[in-house]
């Protein structure tokens, strides 16, 4: 929720950073993985948006956001 809430408040980086951490105690967490990737996109980073939606679907296939 942090780090989606500093992305719509333009704050980008520390967003990544967020997730970063949320993602560094649980890796298999679908929603920030969904969540990073978004924001990568915002920062026009496709390449790396692409991977972390793929990530998350490779989790969870059926995660319909991604």
């Amino acid at each position: 929720a942090k780090g989606m809430a500093l992305g719509e408040l333009e704050k980008y980086e520390e967003a990544i950073v967020c997730h970063d951490k949320i993602l560094e105690l649980d890796p298999n967490d679908i929603k920030a993985w969904y969540d990073k990737g978004f924001v990568l996109n915002m920062l026009e980073m496709h390449e790396e948006a692409i991977k972390c939606h793929e990530k998350a679907l490779e989790l969870d296939p059926e995660y319909l956001e991604a």
